[in-house]
């Protein structure tokens, strides 16, 4: 079946790609400096919170409308894990304030904080379970999801978006993003299995969604 997917939309409002497009290290650098600056205004200032959280979040999201890597793939790693980094450790620097190590800073972000405090191989059994669910979910992905999305994308601009199949290939869509999202978290999972470092699992921590 054959269908006119090229139909102009509704609303047509271009978005501008980012200004420049660097390599690792020069991006690596920016975002390594804005992490410091972040804690920083955090935790060596007497600025409440409150005063400058909008600016905070406005200047990260302006981040990635700037800034890019050449390599498309990147670009979610760019953007998520300085912004994990600031709002847990703006999460505890709330509590800690002008008292917290850049070192506490990094391990706010990273570094699960448990009430009980767990062995090696108990950690290590974690980080296997976590490569587990990832490659359970990439296999959702590939074997249930993807055959039931249309093979061309732009055939869903011909649903009307109240419409059953729009919301159901939309409903689709959606676990296919957040199972990819999980699945950007390999690198502590892998981290957590060979190391024996209980890394914090950044969907698992609802006050990201606040900060």
């Amino acid at each position: 079946m054959v269908i006119a997917a090229s139909m102009a939309p509704y609303i047509h409002i271009p978005i501008p790609g980012p200004i420049l497009h660097l390599d690792h290290l020069t991006l690596a650098c920016i975002y390594i400096g804005c992490i410091l600056v972040d804690y920083f205004i955090c935790c060596c200032t007497s600025i409440p919170y409150h005063k400058y959280k909008l600016w905070l979040a406005t200047f990260h999201i302006l981040m990635p409308i700037l800034i890019a890597p050449r390599a498309k793939g990147w670009t979610t790693s760019y953007i998520a894990v300085p912004w994990l980094i600031t709002s847990a450790g703006v999460y505890v620097a709330e509590k800690y304030k002008r008292t917290l190590t850049l070192t506490a800073w990094f391990q706010t972000a990273f570094i699960e904080c448990m009430a009980t405090d767990p062995q090696g191989d108990q950690i290590r059994r974690r980080g296997v379970q976590r490569l587990l669910r990832i490659l359970f979910g990439l296999a959702i992905c590939r074997y249930v999801i993807n055959p039931l999305l249309p093979e061309v994308p732009q055939t869903l601009f011909q649903y009307p978006w109240y419409s059953i199949p729009s919301v159901y290939y939309t409903f689709l869509m959606g676990f296919k993003g957040y199972l990819l999202m999980n699945a950007s978290t390999v690198s502590l999972s892998v981290i957590q299995t060979i190391c024996g470092i209980d890394l914090l699992e950044p969907f698992d921590k609802p006050f990201l969604a606040t900060r």
